[in-house]
């Protein structure tokens, strides 16, 4: 996995840290920060933006993430991504919100770019 292959904007799919494993959905915007590392910025369920810079180890996209929830306190997680295909993502996630007992799961789908103008 190479930081300039997976930058671009895609579409969420995923289940939440929790016991019923409710659903969300959403988009994610990957973008250079720097040579090797990744700014990335979630909407998710059109109402809850998101955060987080990362980089890649042994084929694994790894961002911290922050947010502002409930009465604007600050929630920290951190996301693990693995490139399923050329333009599709795996993560598993756990935040501070979260069930500890529980990881959220989701999916990212790479939206091309003729599709974005």
């Amino acid at each position: 996995m190479k930081i300039s292959e997976i930058v671009g904007s895609y579409i969420l799919e995923g289940t939440n840290q929790d016991a019923e494993g409710s659903k969300y959905e959403g988009s994610l915007d990957l973008s250079l920060a720097s040579d090797a590392t990744l700014r990335a910025v979630w909407l998710i369920n059109a109402n809850q933006m998101q955060h987080g810079v990362g980089s890649i180890k042994d084929e694994v996209l790894i961002i911290d993430f922050q947010y502002l929830g409930a009465n604007d306190e600050l929630y920290n997680g951190i996301v693990a991504y693995q490139q399923e295909s050329e333009n599709t993502l795996h993560g598993v996630w756990t935040e501070e919100a979260g069930d500890s007992k529980y990881v959220g799961v989701e999916k990212a789908y790479k939206v091309k770019k003729q599709f974005l103008d």
